[in-house]
This record gives C-alpha cells, structure tokens and sequence, in this order.
C-alpha cells in the first residue's frame, strides 16, 4: 500500500491520526507553540525548529508538509485526542537512507506520558511496516525525555548510532 497515493487513518485507545490539514493550525499551537514540548522535537535536517509563537507560521508549516507529501518525500499525520477532537501534536514518518524509517513525533507536554507515547510507538510498530520499506523505526529520544525513553526501551528500541537515536528493528 502506497500512503502517498490514499494516506492510511488509524485509531488508538486514545488517539485518531490522519494526514495533516490546513484546518489544524489553530489546534496544533498547542503543541507547536508550548515551550515546554520544544527542547522534544527532532527537528534535525529539517527547514524549521518548529517553535512556533504565531499562527501564521503554524499554517506556512503546514502548507510545507502537505507539499513535501505531494511529492513523497514524508507523510505527516496529525494526533487527534479522541476525547476532545482536536490535533494536539503530529507523526510524521518516511524512509530513510540506510534501511530504517525515520519517525518525529511531536506532542503537546501535557501528552508527553509513558503511557500515551507508548502507545504511539505501538501503533507504529503495529502498522507502519504496512506502508514504508524500512528495516526498521528510528525516533529521536533527547535526554529531557525521560518518559518517552521509558516508553522506547519497553518496546524494544535500543540506542544507536547518532546521539538520542533509538532504532527498533522489524521482526
């Protein structure tokens, strides 16, 4: 299955994903506007810190994301809390050179949870395969995130290669 060509949704206990839209900006300034969720984003390699103060910036964002899917560079889902129906942070996921799929995932600080993260991580190792070529998930776990970390090590990611990279490998 292509997820460029008909963008896979997908639904968790907590959380409904499906491919970014102009129409989150205004919710997404939860996450991309909390100071305290910036010092998480992997934002290596990218054109934005993605520390956003204004709403405009969120929807020029966006606007970048939904072109960089036009041409099958990364799909970005957008983390929908079932509970309130809003985006309150953001997947994103694409294969990378040397075998394994890079995954960002950016989360409002109120989500940032061992629990709620790690059912993220499980719903990618559960159904992400279906879409990319990867050998394996590489995430991005800085030191400031300690419950993030515990939830990576309890799926079975290990630390390797650059700093704060955990790479889970297909089974």
């Amino acid at each position: 299955m292509n997820p460029y060509e008909n963008c896979p949704g997908f639904d968790t206990e907590h959380f409904h994903l499906r491919l970014v839209a102009m129409d989150d900006a205004e919710d997404l300034m939860v996450c991309y506007g909390d100071r305290q969720a910036w010092p998480i984003f992997n934002a290596d390699h990218c054109t934005s810190d993605f520390r956003y103060t204004e709403l405009s910036e969120m929807r020029e964002c966006i606007r970048f994301w939904l072109e960089c899917y036009a041409v099958n560079d990364f799909v970005r889902w957008s983390v929908i809390d079932r509970a309130m129906g809003k985006a309150i942070g953001t997947i994103e996921m694409f294969d990378a050179p040397g075998g394994n799929g890079v995954m960002r995932l950016d989360l409002a600080s109120a989500y940032e949870t061992e629990a709620l993260t790690g059912e993220l991580f499980d719903l990618a190792l559960a159904r992400f395969y279906e879409f990319f070529t990867m050998d394996g998930i590489a995430a991005k776990v800085v030191f400031e995130a300690a419950e993030r970390r515990s939830a990576v090590l309890a799926r079975g990611f290990v630390r390797e290669g650059a700093a704060d990279f955990y790479v889970c490998r297909r089974a």
